[in-house]
Formats: C-alpha cells, structure tokens, sequence
C-alpha cells in the first residue's frame, strides 16, 4: 500500500504542470489521472537493494529514486501522454468554439426587434458603429430591423424595401461608409448628443433633398421605402460609439413621437443596443485571447512532459541516488532553518525594501504616463491624418441649364430691386442706404441652397438680428482703432447663431462689416432688416414659380424650441 500511494503521489507530481492554467487542460488531467497505473510487484522491488530500504517490519520499502524511476518507465512506456493530450483538446476545440463563436449575436437581434416593437410609432431601426482608426461610420452586423407589421404597399416602396433587404438582388444597395455630417447617421452624429434630454425627429426627405447635404443612396432608398420621419440617438458605452436611428412613416404623430415615456425608453433602448453591440465585439475578442492562451498552455505541458520523458531515459542510464532516513530528516531541517530565517529577515529588510521599491515604482509610473501620451498623441495625429485626406465621397451633381437660369432670374431681379431702393434711399438722405455686399450670399442661400436650413426665413432674420446686435453693443466698448474689434464681434456672432440654433452666413458677414465702420448704427440696421424681408418676399415669389422648388421648407417664427417638424 506505501508503494502504491508513493507511486500515486509521484503520478499527480508528474501531471501537475496540467492544471495551472484551463479548464481544457484541468479537465484532461483528470482522464490521465483517472488511467490505471502499473504497479510493480514485490518481486521487482526485491530485485536490486538499490530500489528499496529494508524496514523494521521486513517490509521493503522503495526509496526515492526507485519509485521515481518505476512511475517515470511507467509513464514512458504506456499510451503516450502527449499524443494523447494532444489529440483530445483538438477534438474537443472545434466542439467548444462552434458553441462560444457568437454567444451574443441572438441578443443583439432580439434586443432590435423588441425595441422595435415595444416602442410607439417605430417601422424600423438601423444602427450604426463608429471606427475610431479613421472616425468613419459602419453598418452594424444585423443592426438593419423592420417592423413585422409594416408592409408598404405601391411599386416604389416595395422597390426601394427589395433594394435594401434582399441581398440577391443584383440592385441590392449595401451600406457604405459615412462620415460625420453624410447620410443619416452622420448627421444625426453631428447634430445630437447622447446627452440631449429631447429625441430630434427630421423629415427624410428634407435631410435628402438638402443641397448642403452630399447625396445618400441608403437615406434616398430609406425615404422612397416608406421612413418619411427619423431621429438619431448616439450612444457612448465604455468608448464604444455609435447611432440608433428610429425610422416611423411620414404620418406619425410627432407628438405621441415625441412623448415623454416613449421618449425615455428610446434613449434607453439606444444605451442598451449600444452596450449590447459592445458587447457583441468584446466577446469575439475574449474568445480569440482564450484560444491564444489555451494553445500557448498546451505548448508548455507539451514542453514540460517532453522534459519527464529525457529525464526518465536520463535516469534510466544508470543514475542513481540513495536516500536514507537521515538525509530525508536532514534535509527537512535545512529546509525549516532556511524558511525561518528568511522570515526573519524580512522585518529588517522592509525599510531598505521600500526605500529601493518607492523610487522605482515612481519611475515606472512617470514611464508609464509619458508613454501614455505618446499613445495618445500618435493616435489623434494619424487620426488627423486620416480625416485630412477627405470623406471619399462623390461629390454632388452639377446643375442643368433650366435650374441655372431659374437662379440668374431670381438673384438679377432681387439684386436689381435692393440696388435701386438703396439708390434711392442715399439720393434722399444723403448717407442712409442698404448694405448690399451680404445680400449677395443671401442669393446665393436662397436660389442655390432653396432648402438647405440656412436660406429659411426664420435663420436670416434671426440671425441678423442677432449678429448686428452683437455688433452694435461692441462698437460701444471697443474703439475702430483696435484690431479685436471685428475678429471678437464676428466670432461671437457665429456663436451665437449656433448656439440658437438660426446658423446663417450672411448675417457673420454684415456683424463683420457693422464692426468695421462706426458709421453704421441702428437705422442702418431697420434698413438692412428691411432688405431682408424683401429678398424674402421675392425669393417666395420667383422659387414657388418654378415645380421643382419649394420656399420656404419652414417658418417657425414662435416655436419656443424646435424638436422636430410640425
């Protein structure tokens, strides 16, 4: 019985490299372990006094080196370990990664389609990722859903769903990349904030038809499919970034949309598909690392059995150690004192221990930092880099000659009337007129970009009115002589614009021009105002003339705060 428990023993201390790492490898310890192990029988033991010590009892007793020698044959001459080992984890691999491959990519799905349903008024849902090497945006793996119930009915809608769901379609229209600003992705990513407390509904079509927006063929389908309405929530789970957009028809109720409860359980909804789209990408790279560290674990079994095995046929070639039970009380000794008096030396030790430690781990961590933000330093100026070489994206069409001349009509006769009221107003006063130069950009707003937000009559009043009133206060404060004048008043007229959300360029022209001549003053301004409203006017007229076009897209004149299309 001491011979077979020796031999036991001697057998978990070989295979006890297997369970320092897996679960993979833990678990073939155990199908080795469980192996039946070959027991030499008294007569081998009896055969040379070299492999046993005699007892009191009569007994032989094998000594260290004899069971040593006995476990070590026994293992080299059964099944190989290796082979054996090696053959099961294989077997056993492509079982365990089939079953861990995507362990989330259901969720993922069924997250999209519960919120989709659950929510009030959603036809659909598209989500969007941002790739932080060059801060474009993808498609999110199976991030498209349509609502079970939504089934549009025409040519056109059917054409435009076929186009973006079927992918044997030869037509079939795949995602591309966006960029911050292009498509609906983008410009929900550009306008919002994961941090806004309302949802921001626009209509697709004024998004698509926008001149200042470059062309989208997934929003053009998006819109012809039947999503007349969307709104973009970004998301920011752990640096994990991206868009949820919620499509809903173009007869939805924007206030039910824009109800509070519904609003809440859609900006959770996006938290919530964002982290579980996170955790989609941190699942595969987990798997990816346990494979790594399963394989390099079974590279260090395989190297430490190789070991036992030259050390076995080492030994066998005749060395030999005896041991007695002296040397073993000896050396269980030795052991005791050395074990004391490391301890003991250790009090001692700590002061000059820390005064050695401190120093260092300062060093290291001044390393680390400085190392930290030449990271960060290098990653932000190859992102530099990246965006700097442009969005690739086709630039928009040209215009035909009909729209061309419909512009040169309107922008001479508008022109042509602001000229001669401003003629006459210097012919009758002597020095009142109206400032012409910001009326140029003006046309340009209004026959070229007829829909962009910018040429609308609420932002070129309102930003006008706001411009060269910040113009006006400063010119108080600040003398022409100083050179601050018209680059602060300019610059916080532009804030300003954008911080009311009544962004206009012409109106960052006329603070600077305000700003530059202490001649101008408030009848300059109810003169300039007047210029606007009759560009407006007449921009009303000569745009609707023509079928293609439609001005303005908005008033909005009262609303306290725009959150989306009435």
């Amino acid at each position: 019985m001491n011979t077979i428990n020796t031999m036991t023993g001697m057998d978990e201390e070989i295979q006890s490299p297997l369970t320092i790492d897996d679960e993979d490898v833990e678990q073939q310890h155990l199908s080795i372990s469980s192996q039946p192990t070959r027991i030499p029988s008294r007569h081998q033991l009896d055969v040379s006094s070299s492999s046993g010590i005699p007892t009191s009892s009569g007994h032989i007793r094998p000594s260290r080196s004899g069971v040593m020698l006995s476990s070590l044959h026994s293992s080299v001459h059964d099944t190989s370990i290796v082979t054996s080992l090696r053959q099961s984890i294989q077997s056993k691999k492509p079982q365990d990664t089939t079953e861990k491959e995507h362990p989330h990519t259901n969720t993922f799905d069924e997250t999209i389609k519960r919120v989709c349903i659950d929510a009030f008024g959603i036809i659909g849902i598209d989500v969007w990722l941002i790739d932080e090497h060059d801060g474009s945006f993808y498609h999110a793996t199976n991030g498209y859903y349509r609502h079970y119930m939504y089934n549009p009915t025409g040519d056109r809608r059917k054409l435009a769903l076929a186009r973006l769901e079927d992918r044997s379609r030869k037509d079939y229209t795949a995602p591309e990349r966006q960029i911050p600003g292009s498509g609906l992705a983008g410009y929900f990513w550009s306008s919002c904030s994961n941090h806004d407390r309302n949802n921001t509904w626009r209509d697709v079509r004024a998004i698509t038809s926008d001149p200042d927006q470059p062309p989208d063929r997934r929003s053009n389908l998006l819109e012809n499919a039947g999503f007349g309405k969307a709104c973009g929530i970004p998301f920011d789970i752990r640096g994990h970034r991206g868009v949820v957009l919620y499509l809903a028809r173009v007869s939805a109720d924007q206030n039910q949309l824009c109800e509070q409860t519904n609003e809440i359980h859609l900006r959770v909804s996006a938290d919530l598909i964002g982290a579980v789209s996170c955790s989609v990408i941190t699942t595969k790279a987990s798997i990816n690392a346990k494979r790594e560290r399963n394989a390099k674990t079974l590279r260090r079994v395989r190297a430490k059995m190789l070991a036992l095995v030259a050390f076995a046929s080492l030994a066998g070639s005749g060395l030999r150690t005896k041991y007695d039970d002296n040397m073993l009380k000896d050396e269980k000794e030795e052991n005791a004192k050395s074990s004391f008096n490391t301890r003991f030396s250790s009090f001692y030790s700590s002061k000059t221990y820390r005064k050695s430690v401190f120093p260092m781990l300062g060093r290291s961590y001044r390393q680390s930092l400085l190392e930290s933000v030449v990271n960060e330093t290098k990653r932000r100026g190859l992102l530099l880099i990246e965006k700097s070489r442009g969005g690739r994206l086709q630039p928009p069409p040209s215009m035909k000659w009909l729209p061309t001349i419909h512009v040169f009509v309107g922008a001479f006769i508008t022109m042509l009337i602001l000229s001669v009221l401003s003629s006459s107003l210097k012919n009758a006063t002597g020095y009142r007129y109206i400032i012409l130069p910001p009326f140029g950009a003006l046309m340009t707003l209004q026959y070229g970009l007829t829909a962009a937000p910018a040429s609308q009559p609420r932002n070129a009043l309102y930003g006008q009115i706001v411009s060269v009133s910040i113009a006006l206060v400063v010119n108080t404060f600040i003398p022409s002589t100083s050179y601050s004048r018209v680059p602060l008043t300019t610059a916080l007229a532009i804030a300003s614009m954008c911080k009311l959300g009544v962004i206009h360029p012409p109106a960052g022209a006329a603070a600077a021009l305000f700003a530059s001549d202490d001649r101008f003053d408030v009848a300059f301004l109810g003169l300039f105002l007047l210029g606007n409203l009759i560009a407006i006017s007449t921009a009303i007229l000569i745009n609707n003339l023509n079928d293609k076009k439609q001005y303005p897209i908005y008033y909005a004149f009262w609303s306290a705060k725009v959150k989306g299309l009435r």
